[in-house]
């Protein structure tokens, strides 16, 4: 007689109480990826010969969010882009950033919820542009901005997609480098 195995019956349950029991979620974790798409050319070395443009490049973000009522959520996020830079060798230019802000609801809880979001935090760049001649690499660490919009469109009580455009301002940072992203996002919820 063929012992039975607990473990797939344990894994549907969970599954089934995780992704369609009916809740009111406070809290959820933001999974995303997409592109990013700097919105003027980059100065390193402070001189007119590294005025340089920066090429399109991928992004993704881990972030969460506390809902404070229907309307409103204090939100934190992690972000990483990496792009490349229009010289002749190998060149990079990575944007780190870690904000904290908020998200305000434009429409009461249903399917489709459009949103608007704001944060500020910590930037940092990291950029490497090889010249003839030599090689240029600058990091630095600067406060900077993010706003935009967004909507997140309820699969299950457990799990949203949407998308995610924002811009991004590093104020000190390679004189102030600009971008913006346009990110794919899966929210997951939790809590009542």
């Amino acid at each position: 007689m063929a012992q039975r195995r607990p473990a797939p019956i344990v894994a549907a349950l969970v599954l089934v109480t995780l992704f369609a029991a009916p809740v009111h979620a406070r809290w959820r974790l933001d999974l995303e990826g997409g592109a990013a798409i700097p919105v003027a050319r980059v100065n390193l070395g402070n001189t007119a010969q590294t005025d340089t443009a920066v090429s399109t490049g991928g992004s993704y973000a881990i972030g969460g969010g506390y809902g404070i009522g229907d309307w409103f959520e204090a939100t934190a996020q992690f972000q990483q882009s990496l792009m490349g830079l229009f010289v002749i060798f190998g060149n990079s230019l990575d944007l780190y950033s870690f904000t904290a802000g908020g998200r305000a609801y434009l429409l009461p809880p249903g399917r489709f919820r459009p949103w608007l979001v704001t944060q500020i935090g910590w930037y940092r760049t990291d950029a490497t542009a090889s010249f003839f001649g030599g090689q240029i690499t600058q990091t630095a660490d600067s406060f900077g901005i993010n706003a935009g919009a967004g909507f997140d469109i309820t699969v299950t009580e457990r799990v949203s997609l949407g998308l995610d455009v924002r811009y991004h301002n590093a104020f000190q940072a390679l004189d102030g480098f600009e971008a913006v992203t346009t990110m794919f996002n899966v929210g997951l919820h939790f809590g009542e």
